[in-house]
């Protein structure tokens, strides 16, 4: 009886967590990945006022692990001697999002080789790594739209502090387009 019990309880708990992982991953809107995309290009110009027509007075921007901006202004400064790698736009659970990553920095040609053999995007633990850092960052649940742009400080004079930072986004619909609700940018280590 016992071994029918343990046999039921591990049937139970297997298709449970087959039910959550085996979710197929939705696509996102080809409208917000053109809105992540305009961000990024936004940041890549130094362009103050497109990020601001495209952020919002009530979107939240701030530091990774820190509080928010008071008003979003030192996202641009933060962001100005940044060299866009990628981008790229998901509907949460982004589970694709740590191969691209690997794949944007290992195609790169300003992202030093020791550098990329130092990146260690093991897929499983990553994706698992990659979704605790989007949900703590943004608070992101299932079925959410989100995004990331992939940035490499490219600065001569910083040889030995080079990383990568990222922008993480989370968005909602907005009537006939999307609207950004959350930015948090930088780097996530420091």
């Amino acid at each position: 009886m016992r071994l029918i019990t343990i046999f039921v309880a591990f049937s139970l708990l297997a298709e449970i967590a087959a039910g959550q992982t085996t979710r197929p991953d939705a696509e996102a809107p080809a409208r917000w990945e053109r809105q992540v995309s305009s961000l990024a290009a936004a940041v890549v110009a130094h362009d103050q006022s497109t990020i601001q027509s495209l952020v919002g007075a009530d979107c939240r921007i701030g530091k990774f692990n820190a509080v928010p901006d008071a008003d979003g202004s030192q996202f641009l400064d933060a962001l100005s001697s940044q060299t866009v790698l990628a981008d790229h736009a998901y509907v949460y659970p982004p589970t694709e999002m740590v191969s691209d990553i690997a794949r944007d920095v290992n195609s790169s040609t300003i992202v030093p080789d020791f550098t990329k053999r130092t990146l260690n995007l093991d897929d499983k633990r990553g994706k698992t790594t990659a979704m605790q850092w989007i949900s703590q960052a943004l608070n992101a649940t299932d079925g959410e739209l989100v995004g990331i742009i992939i940035l490499w400080d490219s600065r001569p004079d910083t040889d030995d502090q080079h990383r990568l930072n990222f922008v993480l986004i989370k968005g909602q619909s907005d009537g006939d387009g999307f609207k950004f609700t959350r930015i948090v940018y930088g780097d996530p280590l420091q």
